[in-house]
Order: structure tokens, then sequence, then C-alpha cells
């Protein structure tokens, strides 16, 4: 024991010592770093400074390294405060607030650098402080009289402060001092587009600048801009488009006439521009999925009479952000709003596989397999969804059960769901799963412990209409407590008047009550509202109808049960010797031929 402790004695003694010995190091190397320094620079601090610069200066052209540059410029500053190359520097390189300090000492070091000049003016405009900006601007005049650039910077200036005329004779005197110039061109209509009230002299400018130079787009954007403030409409459209005219992948004419359209609320004019919007990199990708959930996503008007437009604009969407989830999701829908289930499908399934695509694709995936009836596949991306998203065990735990559902694996499925009861504890999923659980031993034969789920679910939601639907019907059908029966169905139909389903349980089960005029006469509103053609709605009808002696009528609503999808041997069943429906059988498959 005490010998253990001795050695991690000795061991902490050799680390201390080390420690202790690099610091001695890096003290006597900073002692040697100053006596270079001292041995280099003598008593030059404009020495050290500038070498400190050109230390900075490389770091930032060679490595694009802006941290260590800012590092070495502040020891240039440290050795001299007015190190004007150093505070140029710095002042390019630190944020907005510290940036007029520096430009100002970059400045005072030498006050005839156009340069340093340059750069205050620019600070100065960033800082709205435009009196300021001017009077430097002037300053670059005088020190480079023959910089044109410096005259359009003292243009802009002067019209950013509302100085229009002041802007507008200077640009005279870049034209009388330097002649015609594209650049200067484009300034001068830019400020006319940007005026409240341009008139129509400055629209023939705009468009004497155009005809020179009709291969530069923004003279035409520029004229429709100020078309739109003539209120000349039809022109400016036909300026905006001229734009693609030009230049095919300058989306800008196109985005100002969606614009145009979209304001006054023409759907039937603005979907046809929405492609170019939606290809256009400067819009944001969530200010262009905000605009396709509000103008198309859910207008049923735009996929009826516009759906070339739709499907260009959607397309573009999705090309020009394919790793984008919610993009493709919303192109996923688009794909099976157009019937092109299959498509929607192969689109989710290679994103998966390329790594793009979220949960919510996995989740389409298995929906579209099961729609297809494709189980095998199902459960191929049901694990596969174990392997990509492990922190969605639940919900494909869920999609598992479904599964085994769908092929009548009914023992794995409630084996499934019980785990998940017993490791839930959120009141809102157990009522919802013990629903589930009741309906799998309902299907697997085993009632009882189907209405012990049920009751399960009750006693912590007695209100959940999903279980008391479900539950009274299934004892409907054994003619179990035909009473609880009713009074369930009741609180289901209080709660869902208009839901063609739950009116047809309760109608139900007043026909096991013999009940049959009031069976008819509710199951009558429930045929009325149905809008999903249930086979098994018409024929309870036809069941109730026959008790009440109308066997005709019971008959046409039976029949229309099998054309609705219901089982034949259940229909000849009521019907008995009847060739009504070989007749309709031989319809339904000549139509269907």
């Amino acid at each position: 024991m005490k010998k253990v402790v001795k050695n991690i004695l000795i061991l902490m003694l050799l680390m201390v010592s080390s420690i202790l010995s690099h610091a001695q190091t890096d003290n006597e190397q900073n002692k040697n770093t100053t006596k270079v320094e001292m041995s280099r620079y003598g008593n030059n601090p404009d020495k050290a400074a500038t070498d400190y610069y050109f230390r900075g200066k490389q770091v930032l052209t060679t490595q694009n390294d802006v941290e260590t540059a800012m590092k070495y410029f502040l020891k240039a500053l440290d050795k001299d405060p007015n190190h004007g190359a150093s505070n140029f520097e710095l002042a390019k390189l630190v944020d907005a607030k510290s940036a007029l300090k520096y430009g100002l000492k970059a400045y005072e070091s030498d006050t005839t650098n156009y340069w340093y000049q340059e750069l205050l003016s620019k600070i100065y405009a960033a800082y709205s402080d435009f009196p300021n900006a001017i009077n430097m601007t002037n300053k670059m005049i005088q020190t480079s009289k023959n910089n044109d650039s410096s005259y359009k910077q003292l243009a802009a200036f002067y019209f950013y402060s509302q100085q229009v005329d002041s802007a507008f004779a200077v640009i005279d005197t870049i034209y009388s001092r330097f002649g015609d110039n594209m650049e200067v061109a484009v300034l001068h209509s830019n400020m006319i587009k940007n005026l409240q009230s341009p008139t129509e002299a400055m629209v023939e400018k705009i468009q004497h600048y155009a005809d020179t130079y009709s291969n530069i787009s923004e003279f035409q954007l520029a004229l429709g801009a100020v078309f739109f403030k003539l209120a000349q409409d039809e022109q400016a459209i036909n300026s905006y488009k001229k734009v693609r005219i030009i230049e095919e992948t300058d989306y800008r004419g196109d985005i100002a006439i969606f614009d145009y359209y979209h304001r006054r609320r023409n759907q039937n004019e603005s979907i046809k521009y929405v492609a170019s919007l939606f290809k256009a990199p400067e819009i944001e990708v969530e200010a262009k999925i905000a605009l396709y959930r509000e103008m198309i996503a859910t207008n049923v008007y735009l996929y009826r009479n516009h759906y070339v437009y739709v499907d260009n604009a959607s397309m573009s969407l999705a090309m020009a952000y394919p790793k984008n989830n919610e993009v493709r999701l919303l192109y996923s829908d688009h794909l099976i709003k157009k019937g092109d289930v299959t498509g929607a499908l192969i689109f989710n399934k290679s994103g998966l596989e390329a790594g793009v695509g979220g949960f919510e694709s996995l989740q389409l995936i298995m929906e579209i397999e099961s729609y297809f009836k494709n189980y095998d596949s199902l459960k191929v991306y049901i694990d596969k969804g174990y392997e990509l998203f492990p922190e969605k065990k639940v919900e494909l735990n869920l999609s598992k059960v479904s599964y085994h559902t769908l092929i009548k694996e009914y023992p794995e499925a409630i084996a499934i769901m019980r785990k998940e009861i017993k490791n839930t504890q959120k009141d809102s999923l157990l009522t919802n799963y013990y629903s589930v659980l009741g309906d799998l031993y309902h299907s697997s034969g085993k009632n009882n412990k189907a209405y012990k789920a049920y009751d399960e679910a009750l006693a912590i939601d007695p209100n959940n209409i999903v279980v008391l639907n479900n539950y009274s019907y299934y004892l409907s059908l054994e003619n179990k407590k035909l009473d609880k029966a009713l009074a369930m169905s009741l609180i289901v139909i209080n709660k869902e008047p208009s839901n063609s389903t739950y009116i047809d349980t309760y109608a139900w089960v007043l026909y096991k009550l013999g009940r049959y005029n009031e069976a008819r006469e509710i199951v009558a509103k429930a045929v009325a509202l149905d809008t999903s053609r249930s086979s098994s709605l018409v024929l309870h009808y036809g069941d109730i109808l026959y008790k009440l002696g109308a066997k005709g009528l019971a008959e046409t609503y039976w029949l229309k049960a099998f054309e609705y999808g219901a089982d034949e041997k259940e229909i000849r069943k009521r019907l008995g010797e009847n060739e009504s429906l070989d007749v309709l059988k031989k319809q339904m498959e000549k139509k269907n031929n």
C-alpha cells in the first residue's frame, strides 16, 4: 500500500517537474523573442509595425486566415498606433462598429491616400452619414481627378441623401469628362427607377440606354419599373418579358411580372411565372416553399385549369433543391395528385438510397407499398427504418403492427401492441393503443378480450368516439348488451352528427333492437351524407327495408351494395333465386372492359 502511494507521489513530482521545465522554457523563449525583436528593429517601432503588417497580409492572401491576420495587424498597432496600412486592413476586417475607428486612423496617417479616402467614405455611407461620405468622396476626386469611379460614387451618395438634382448633375459631369459609359447608364437608370414620380423625359432617357445597350437587361428592368409607376402596365410587362429574351437564365423580369399579377390576385396569369421564381437563386428556399404552400399545394382550381404550369413549377422547385426534405415531400404530394403514385414511390426510394429524404419520406414509401399491397417490400422498408431512424422506434413499431394486421398475423401485431402499452405513460397514447388492441383482438376472433381492451381505453377517455363506435358496432354484431351499445352509439352521433359511418352504426343497433322504423329514418340520413360509396351502409339499408316489407326496394340497395364492393355470397344469400345480380355482374364487367 505504502509502495503504491510512494510510486504515485514520484509520478506526480515528475509531472510537476516537467510542467515547470516547460514553463521555464516558454519564459526563456519569450525573453529570447523579445531580444530578437530588439536586435532586429532596435528603437524603430515603425519598422516593427511594417514587418507585422506584411506578415498579416501574407497570411491573409495565401491562407485567407482572417483571425491570424488581425492578430498581426493589432501587433503592428501595438508598435505604432498610427500605422496607416494596418489600420486600413483592420477597418476592412472588423465589425461595423469598429470600422470607423480604424478607418479614421488610416486616413489621419495620410490624408492624401486615395484608398484610405475611399474606404472611409464607404464606412460613412454604411452609417448613413452622407454629408461626411460626400465630403470624403470629393477629396477622392481631388486626389485622383481622372478616376470616373469617384464621380459615380459621388452621384450615388447624392442620390441616397435625396439630393437628386446634384446626383443628376454629377452624371452630366461624368458624360462631359469621360464620354459614354455603360456603368453610368445603369446607375442613371436605376436612379430614375427609384424615383417616386419619374417624368416622360426620364423614360425616354432609359429607352435610349436600352437601345444603345440592347444586350443589357438592366435597362429593361428599369423601364418595367418606371412604366408601372406611370400606370402603363402593358408596356411594363413587355419590358420585363424582354429580360428573358436578352438572357434566358435571368428571371428577374418574370419575378416582377409574377409579383404584379399576384398582388392583383390573378392566378390565371401569375401561375405562368412561378417556375421562374423557383429557379431564381436570389430568393430564399423558405420563401419559395411558403409561396408553393399558399398558391399551389391545395389549389384544386389551378390543378384543373393550369396543370401544365403547376407541373412545371413543382418540377422547377424540386430540381432547384433536390436535397431539401420539405421540397421533396411537396413534390411527392404533387406526383400523387397528378396520379403518378408509382413515380412518387420511386422518387422517395431513390432519395432514401442517396441519403436524402427524412422519416416522412419513409412513411410515404410505407403508405404507398401498403396501398399497392406490396407487403414484402413494406416489411423491407420498416426494417430499413430501424437502421436509418433509430430514434423513431415507436413509430416503426406501430408500422409493424399495421404490417402484421394487413397479412392477418394478429398474434404478432397484438404482441407488439401490448409492449407499446406497457412502455408508454401518456394517457393520450394509451387510449388509442387500447383501441387498436381491441380492434386486433376482434379481428382475431377474441371478442371478450377486445371488449376488455375497449373498457381500458374508455376508462382513460370515456368520450373517445372511435372506441365508442367500434365497441357498440361489434356488440350489435353479436347481439350482446344492445342497450349499452345504443347508449355508446348515441354519444358518438351527438358528437359527430354528420358522420355517415357513425350514423350507420346507430341505425344498425336500432335494427338489432327491432326498432326498424327508427333505424330506417336514421340510415336514410347516413346514405344521403355518404360520399365514400360504402357497401356496408347500403347493405344495412337493404336489410332494414326488407324487415319493413319493402322487398323490391331492399333488393335495389343490395344490388347497389354489390356494385360498391360487397361480397357476392352475402348478396346471393339475400336475393335467393334472382337473375338481377347476374345481369348487374355482366354490366359491370362490360363497363370495366
